[in-house]
């Protein structure tokens, strides 16, 4: 897994250097520009997430899913690499949100104030709950998994919206699924960081990821290449 990390990070070293360096130049900006931390994270847990997609789409562009097959790797050992690269991108996008507040001069934002609340344990599990349930439908249809995934996401909110139209009302599903999650985001927000959260925070983290590995190692052992 090693050496195929090793080749992942030498064919795309020029995305790699390219792709965080207008991530870090944006966030310097952006910080510069925004003092407001909930917009920070955002931005950057999108960004964060945009450079898996980006290497698959590459993956796929030079046909290079194919020629896994001729290598000395199971294919549940490829998707562990997979993941392994997956994991590196978003540690390297979560890194270099976190410094760049304590480094750029030009930031509004308090270097203090990242880890006075949950901010940066909430941008980590809304990062990876959108990458552990994109991560498979890219395993499955390539780059324009991404595509599937939004198409999935629309069709989910237009069946939420109908039954809400459906059953008017204060009691409808659609409006207490919005509650609880706009009140879950709030709550990670708002909540100071402690050992026993960032504990919790880092088992959520660990069965999501190990369910959409499982999920993604079930889809490519019968996956066509």
């Amino acid at each position: 897994m090693i050496d195929w990390l090793r080749k992942e990070f030498l064919f795309h070293r020029k995305v790699f250097y390219i792709n965080y360096g207008m991530m870090i130049v944006y966030l310097i900006w952006f910080s510069s520009y925004s003092g407001s931390l909930n917009a920070y994270f955002s931005v950057a847990a999108l960004m964060s997430g945009i450079m898996p997609v980006t290497f698959q789409a590459r993956e796929d562009r030079f046909r290079l899913t194919a020629l896994t097959a001729l290598l000395p790797l199971s294919r549940d050992g490829v998707i562990r690499a997979k993941y392994a690269t997956l994991w590196l991108l978003m540690g390297v996008g979560i890194l270099f949100s976190l410094v760049v507040p304590f480094v750029s001069p030009l930031a509004k934002i308090s270097p203090a104030s990242l880890f006075s609340s949950g901010h940066p344990i909430a941008f980590l599990l809304l990062l990876n709950i959108a990458t552990s349930f994109l991560f498979p439908f890219i395993i499955r249809f390539g780059w324009m998994g991404t595509m599937v995934f939004m198409v999935v996401i629309q069709l989910a909110g237009a069946v939420l919206f109908l039954i809400s139209v459906l059953l008017r009302g204060q009691a409808n599903p659609f409006r207490s699924v919005m509650r609880a999650m706009m009140g879950s985001i709030r709550y990670l927000m708002g909540h100071p960081i402690t050992v026993s959260w960032v504990l919790l925070a880092a088992v959520a983290v660990f069965l999501l990821q190990y369910l959409s590995l499982k999920t993604s190692q079930f889809i490519y052992r019968r996956k066509d290449l």
